[in-house]
C-alpha cells in the first residue's frame, strides 16, 4: 500500500527528525545546532523551507533555501542558494522532489525573490530541467600542496617518502613567496565590525555579480558557524580593509579557504591573505590547502597567481530565474561572478 505524503510547514519540534533526514543521505552527521544555524539564523522575506511528511506526521522529504542578498543587475535583490534536497529511500521515484520544489520555488516567486543559485545533484537529469535549473557554469577545485613529501608517502605507499623533510621545506618556501602580497597587514578576527560594509560597499561596483559580502554575511557564515569551523583573517592597507579571508578545514590534512575577497584586481591583497591563509594552515599541520572558485573568474585568477593548482574535480553551478522581467544575460556565466565555495555548502 502507498503512504501518504503531505507538505505542511516546519515546526521547531521537526529539527531533529529533519536533521537525521539529511544525516542518512550526507558524507557527515547534521546536528540540530547547526540545521539551525544554516537554515533558520538568516533573516529571510519568505519562508525558506519545505518539508513533506507521511502518515506518522514524520518528515520524509526537506528542500530549502538559504536567504542572501545578491548584487544582480546593479542593484541588491533577495536570491536563495538551494541546499539540502533530501527524499527518505523508500518514498523516491514518486515525484515528490518535483512536486515540493516547484512548489516552495512558486512560493519564492511570489515573494518577489528572482534568483535561485545551487549545485543540482548531477544524477537529477530531467528533473532538474523539469524544476527549470539552467547551468551557469561550474566551481573548480584548486590545490596547493604545502607538504608533498606526506602526501606522496600516503598515495604511493612509500613511508620512508614522509621524512625527505627538506622537500617539504624547500617547496613550502617556493609556495610562499608566490603568495606573496606586500605593503597589506593581515590579522585574525573573532568579531566583524563596520569595516566590513565599508569593503562591500566600496567593492560593489566592480562586482556586478556576487553574493552580498557584507559584514552579517561574514558574521553568519563564518564566525557564527557551529563548532570552530572557520577563522577569519583581515586585511588592511593604511588602516582601510581591503580584504578578508575564510580559512576552514575537512578532515586533519586537508585546510581550506572558503572564500577570499578583495576588490577585483587587487592583487596584493588578495596574495596577502592567501599568504596569510597558507601560514594558518600550515601551523595546524595541513598537507594541502583546497579552494572552490569559478574558471575565468578574478578568484580563480588571483589563486592561480598565488601557486595553486587546478584540479579536475568540478561541481555544476545552476540558476533558476524566478523573476519573468530578467533574462539570461542579466545572470550571466558563473566566470562572470565573484563565486566561490562559501556561497555554497561544498566547503
Amino acid at each position: 500500500m502507498t503512504t501518504a505524503v503531505r507538505a505542511r510547514p516546519l515546526a521547531p519540534d521537526d529539527v531533529p527528525a529533519v536533521a537525521a533526514l539529511l544525516s542518512g543521505g550526507a558524507a557527515r552527521r547534521v546536528t540540530a545546532d547547526y540545521y539551525r544555524w544554516k537554515l533558520l539564523a538568516r533573516p529571510s522575506p519568505t519562508e525558506n523551507v519545505a518539508i513533506a511528511v507521511d502518515e506518522r506526521d514524520q518528515p520524509v522529504f526537506h528542500i530549502a533555501g538559504i536567504p542572501c542578498r545578491c548584487q544582480l543587475g546593479g542593484e541588491e535583490r533577495w536570491a536563495m542558494v538551494a541546499v539540502d534536497a533530501v527524499t527518505a529511500p523508500e518514498f523516491r521515484r514518486r515525484g515528490i522532489l518535483t512536486t515540493h520544489t516547484k512548489r516552495l520555488f512558486a512560493g519564492w516567486k511570489a515573494a518577489g525573490i528572482p534568483l535561485v543559485l545551487g549545485l543540482p545533484n548531477e544524477n537529477w537529469g530531467s528533473r532538474a530541467q523539469a524544476l527549470g535549473w539552467t547551468p551557469m557554469g561550474r566551481l573548480q577545485w584548486l590545490v596547493l600542496p604545502l607538504r608533498p613529501e606526506r602526501v606522496l608517502a600516503r598515495k604511493l605507499g612509500v613511508t620512508p617518502l614522509a621524512h625527505l623533510e627538506w622537500v617539504g621545506a624547500w617547496w613550502r618556501a617556493l609556495a610562499v613567496s608566490r603568495a606573496s602580497g606586500g605593503g597589506v597587514e593581515v590579522r585574525e578576527v573573532t568579531t566583524a565590525g563596520e569595516e566590513f560594509d565599508r569593503l562591500w560597499q566600496r567593492a560593489r561596483a566592480s562586482v556586478p555579480r556576487s553574493l552580498a559580502r557584507d559584514r552579517s554575511w561574514v558574521a553568519w557564515r563564518y564566525l557564527a558557524a557551529p563548532g570552530d569551523s572557520y577563522g577569519v583573517l583581515l586585511a588592511t592597507q593604511a588602516g582601510e580593509a581591503v580584504g578578508y579571508a575564510a580559512c576552514g578545514t575537512r578532515g586533519p590534512a586537508r585546510a581550506t579557504i572558503a572564500e577570499i575577497f578583495t576588490v577585483p584586481g587587487d592583487i596584493a591583497a588578495f596574495t596577502a591573505l592567501a599568504r596569510a591563509a597558507i601560514a594558518r594552515a600550515l601551523a595546524r599541520g595541513a598537507e594541502s590547502i583546497w579552494a572552490l572558485a569559478a574558471p575565468g573568474s578574478w578568484p580563480h585568477r588571483a589563486l592561480r597567481h598565488a601557486g595553486f593548482f587546478r584540479s579536475r574535480h568540478t561541481f555544476r553551478v545552476d540558476y533558476v530565474l524566478l523573476d519573468s522581467s530578467l533574462d539570461a544575460s542579466v545572470v550571466g556565466p558563473a566566470s562572470d561572478w565573484y563565486m566561490v565555495g562559501g556561497d555554497f555548502d561544498a566547503i
